[in-house]
């Protein structure tokens, strides 16, 4: 393997970009409160709550990935979240979230973790909702 990575780089010819080796760490249960239209429901919005875990490199990277649930109906219901996201210059948060196999989210949230976000429909690329999210400290 060694071997292999040095030969690469060898063939680059200088033009390898520097990279580091980092530990990631995981910051578990961070929560939201969900209003508005989040796409998942037809009739009634019942979804309430949303409950990620983040894995990344706080110390030498802005990105990470989530994983986790929206939580509906008193938590009868679950949709299922994978996304990434990255940290904004003021402070902020952009994130795109996976919700379930038909909808996804994409967010930008402010220094105060607060944002409205847009829930498109996989299927037709079109938006149908536009949640607003707000961090539970």
């Amino acid at each position: 393997m060694k071997k292999s990575v040095l030969a690469l780089l060898l063939m680059l010819g200088g033009k390898a970009l520097a990279y580091e080796v980092a530990t990631p760490s995981i910051v578990s249960n961070i929560r939201w409160t969900v209003t508005g239209t989040t796409g998942t429901e037809t009739a009634n919005n019942t979804c309430t709550v949303l409950s990620l875990d983040a894995t990344g490199d706080a110390a030498k990277g802005s990105k990470f990935a989530v994983y986790g649930g929206l939580f509906c109906n008193n938590n009868a219901t679950t949709y299922g979240v994978t996304g990434t996201g990255f940290m904004l210059n003021n402070g902020g948060v952009a994130m795109f979230l996976s919700v379930g196999s038909q909808f996804y989210w994409t967010c930008s949230t402010t220094p105060q973790l607060g944002a409205t976000c847009n829930a498109i429909n996989t299927n037709t690329r079109a938006q149908i909702g536009s949640p607003v999210i707000t961090f539970l400290p």
